[in-house]
């Protein structure tokens, strides 16, 4: 059976397949899977599951985006070990093919969870049974999924306030991290602040000859964050160890939000 296993697969610890990793020629996807694994001791502890669930986890850092993505998330990876863990049985497979729909509050809208273990108490541990389930579970996820891309839609127009890229962004935040669009849109501060902070992260990519690539300037992921810790922010330059401050403080930031609110108010 595909989704289903009969018999127990053999088990390791993630210590020891830390060990293994560490034990061999090191290349750079070693050095990425070892890092994967210190991260999963750190959320679950040296835990005991089957060495083939244990690779599909290191994998899927890689498949979705690592423990920024919503699918690779420490409440995605929870969640997949509490549904294995309440049913055993389950394989591998299966736990890689749920990880590719799964969003808790997906299955929380839709209790999809429970959907699961009625499937299985009426037609049984069956290959088709895990079919019919992912096939439900792919519905609700389309039908879910239109609200957050519906909302996303509606800050197109901020595009000629803000430009194209951080207003691109936030969509990605509603889309792809299932964030409020009214919490990001009451956590936004001016665009004065951003576009002088896309343009320093310009300016010193000129000037280092260094491709930021998917860094995003720094005004676009603090408003992923509940608290705001630094009062200073910099940028770091790996070709010359510099860190370079950014156009504006925390004080800057959060004065900026309450600025545009006010602005919005009047």
């Amino acid at each position: 059976m595909k989704y289903f296993q009969k018999e127990q697969e053999e088990k390791i610890y993630l210590s020891t397949y830390q060990q293994e990793l560490e034990q061999k020629q090191v290349i750079l996807q070693d050095e990425k899977d070892l890092k994967v694994i210190k991260y999963l001791i750190e959320l679950f502890g040296d835990i005991q599951l089957e060495k083939s669930l244990v690779k599909e986890l290191v994998l899927s850092f890689s498949r979705y985006g690592g423990r920024y993505s919503v699918k690779s998330s420490s409440d995605t990876l929870t969640d997949l070990l509490q549904i294995k863990k309440e049913i055993p049985t389950l394989s591998t497979k299966a736990i890689e093919e749920l990880g590719y729909y799964y969003i808790r509050d997906l299955f929380e809208e839709y209790d999809l969870k429970s959907v699961l273990h009625k499937l299985i108490k009426v037609f049984g541990e069956e290959d088709d049974t895990f079919k019919m389930y992912l096939i439900y579970v792919d519905e609700k996820g389309k039908e879910y999924q239109k609200q957050f891309e519906e909302d996303a839609k509606e800050l197109d127009t901020l595009k000629d306030e803000y430009g194209e890229f951080y207003i691109e962004y936030l969509k990605s935040l509603i889309t792809r991290k299932h964030l409020s669009k009214d919490k990001l849109l009451m956590k936004i501060p001016e665009s004065e602040l951003i576009k002088k902070d896309e343009q320093q992260l310009l300016d010193l990519s000129t000037k280092y000859k260094i491709f930021f690539g998917a860094c995003y300037p720094l005004s676009y992921t603090l408003i992923e964050q509940d608290e705001i810790i630094d009062d200073e922010f910099y940028y770091y330059i790996s070709t010359t160890k510099e860190s370079i401050k950014t156009t504006f403080t925390k004080e800057d930031y959060l004065e900026s939000i309450k600025k545009k609110h006010k602005q919005k108010r009047m």
